[in-house]
């Protein structure tokens, strides 16, 4: 069955090389048949991928040594469900999981009439998770050049490419949750985030995936932002596939590294291309792209959005560097320096205080302009609950050493109120008009408006999930002691 495998492989290559190519013909010349047939190959390279994977999948449950990749990743005492993980243990097998992926999300988004909230993959397992993150934004990556493309730079490119954004961001948020509960269980006591830089790598997209699901906001309802949002998705596809170069080419250290091999230079080929093409059609079109709705005041929710996407690229300027600087410093001055947390720290944890205050301000500050009514409506509440935090904490003691903390306890009790304050009031206007229960009263709230409530949701959970943080980091005791035989 090798053989097969690799004829398989071949296959795929050609379908992909004719797709790409009938594709561009057909949309260049306005030729459908030529389109039509391009999407076809790629429907054919899900099932030729998907044979492939099957393939792999049954020799490492069969023990099928006459397989390289089974002899060196697998034994006869290996137990069943660690057979079936085996194949993503290798470079061979990931590579083909990342490929197959690729196909099926490919595939969903060209099939016509299907909700692609009905196909979410069952894999609670951390590196099919982030290969199912990295693989989904590649959609909206591909929509975003085919728009700069055409032209065609309106809202129906970000409609149709929502639901992957989303979807690919909550596979890399779980994807990198289940790799830091992986990584607390297996690593250490307490330790559950080194700044690896394979942990880095998903990470990035992951952040500025995030910038991108706010800002699309501001584009959808006034118009702006045009250009922020296709480079924000185009950056995201970009640090999609230099995680996976990192994971591959062995450039860094790294415990989740495969080692070096020969796959480092067509990664880089390949970043080359993709960063270079999407620099040069952003400039093509950058007339296009301008907005004629402006800021009309710096208190704003537009304007909270805004500052919000520069403190998330501003973390993904900063993780970049620091995650390559041995790099940097060997090719300046010939010696690599090696990089730990401690290099993070400094900029991380202001630029983290910062976005959780606007996590807070963000839902609940008005658009185009604040007036003082909405400052006091909104503000009096999650204000006066932040600052009995402060002064409760303050009076408790043992944390006024600590000015992290206490200031992410304090800004995320911030947002925590403001998001309580915000459903039991939209709870409470939904009651006045039904006169439901309470409880049916929330859930049809919630239902009806599941953006907004959603969202809501999200920023309470990264609220706690920073308090948390802001706990472990900020009072962890370490010693080390020397013990008897």
């Amino acid at each position: 069955m090798a053989p097969v495998g690799r004829t398989l492989l071949i296959i795929g290559l050609l379908l992909a090389a004719y797709g790409i190519g009938a594709s561009l013909y057909g949309g260049r010349t306005g030729r459908r048949e030529w389109v039509d047939s391009g999407r076809r190959s790629v429907y054919a390279l899900a099932a030729v991928m998907t044979i492939a994977w099957a393939i792999v999948e049954a020799a490492f449950w069969r023990s099928d040594f006459s397989f390289n990749v089974v002899a060196q990743h697998s034994s006869t005492t290996t137990p069943t469900f660690y057979k079936l993980a085996a194949p993503w243990s290798s470079q061979e097998g990931s590579l083909l999981l990342w490929v197959w992926l690729l196909s099926l999300w490919s595939s969903l988004i060209l099939f016509p009439g299907l909700d692609p909230l009905l196909l979410h993959p069952s894999m609670m397992i951390h590196p099919p998770m982030l290969y199912s993150g990295y693989t989904l934004l590649t959609i909206p990556f591909a929509f975003a050049v085919g728009a700069l493309i055409t032209g065609k730079l309106g809202n129906a490119w970000i409609s149709v490419t929502r639901r992957f954004a989303l979807a690919a961001w909550l596979f890399l948020g779980v994807g990198v949750v289940l790799g830091a509960r992986w990584s607390y269980t297996e690593l250490g006591w307490g330790g559950y985030w080194a700044w690896d830089p394979v942990e880095n790598a998903a990470l990035m997209p992951w952040l500025c995936a995030t910038a991108f699901i706010h800002s699309i906001m501001i584009q959808e309802k006034r118009g702006m932002l045009k250009i922020w949002n296709v480079s924000l998705i185009l950056g995201s596809g970009i640090l999609a596939i230099l995680g996976t170069f990192l994971v591959r080419s062995g450039i860094l250290d790294s415990i989740h590294a495969f080692g070096a091999s020969t796959l480092g230079i067509p990664f880089v080929v390949l970043l080359a291309v993709m960063l270079g093409s999407s620099v040069a059609l952003v400039l093509w079109r950058r007339d296009r792209l301008r907005s004629a709705a402006h800021l009309d005041s710096l208190l704003s929710r537009e304007a909270v959005f805004l500052l919000q996407n520069l403190v998330l690229v501003a973390m993904v300027l900063v993780v970049f560097w620091v995650t390559f600087f041995p790099l940097i410093s060997e090719a300046v001055t010939g010696t690599k320096v090696s990089v730990g947390p401690p290099a993070f720290r400094p900029f991380i944890v202001p630029l983290a205080l910062v976005l959780v205050a606007l996590a807070g301000i963000g839902p609940i500050i008005a658009w185009r302009r604040v007036t003082a009514s909405n400052l006091r409506t909104n503000f009096a509440l999650p204000v006066l609950a932040a600052a009995v935090t402060l002064v409760t904490l303050l009076a408790v003691g043992g944390v006024d050493s600590r000015p992290f903390a206490l200031a992410m306890f304090t800004l995320g009790t911030f947002v925590i109120a403001t998001v309580v304050q915000e459903i039991v009031r939209g709870a409470g206007a939904r009651r006045a008009m039904t006169r439901e229960s309470p409880p049916l009263a929330l859930v049809q709230l919630i239902r009806r408006n599941r953006r907004r409530y959603g969202g809501y949701i999200v920023h309470a959970g990264l609220a706690v999930l920073l308090i948390g943080v802001a706990a472990s980091s900020s009072f962890q005791h370490s010693r080390d002691v020397v013990l008897k035989p």
